[in-house]
């Protein structure tokens, strides 16, 4: 072989292995990288796992706080209404009482007719007349709305008829 030839030969070799070197440097550089990387995305990926676990601790607590507050309000709220409640039911026992206290004498026969049972008997019949008043105009009402649907019939049949005479011809 020629001199040139093996200095040439020499040059493509170190070329190569130049290139093999740089191609073997990228791979193991790329595999540290990965795992570098592998590695901060687990811590990452811890931490932001721990950061939400405390949120989430700190989101639980204050439900839990607020939770509390909202039954201890209804509490008071209904500790308050029972109270008003008993002082209206006890002020008009005390009212009734004194009611029935007072007669109604009738001047004939010095009946003492209780007042706290005459104005029931009123209220009674003002409610059975209410109901009645009630049934009266259900039943006007019902029969004004079928005599004018019956109308209304009467008419939509009366323009049919007349138009299928129309179409007939």
């Amino acid at each position: 072989m020629k001199a040139g030839i093996i200095g040439m030969l020499e040059d493509r070799r170190t070329v190569k292995m130049g290139n093999a070197a740089t191609a073997m440097q990228k791979h193991i550089r790329r595999i540290y990288a990965e795992r570098a990387y592998a590695i901060q995305k687990k811590a990452v990926l811890r931490f932001q796992a721990v950061f939400r676990m405390c949120q989430c601790l700190k989101m639980g607590e204050y439900l839990r706080r607020e939770r509390a507050s909202t039954k201890l309000q209804t509490r008071v709220r209904t500790f308050n209404a029972r109270k008003q409640y008993l002082e209206n039911r006890r002020n008009v026992v005390t009212l009734q009482k004194r009611k029935s206290n007072y007669s109604i004498y009738n001047k004939d026969s010095l009946l003492c007719v209780d007042i706290r049972g005459h104005l029931a008997r009123l209220s009674f019949r003002d409610s059975m007349q209410q109901i009645a008043v009630s049934k009266i105009q259900k039943a006007i009402r019902a029969k004004s709305e079928r005599d004018r649907y019956n109308a209304i019939q009467r008419i939509a049949i009366w323009s049919q008829t007349k138009w299928r005479a129309k179409v007939a011809r």
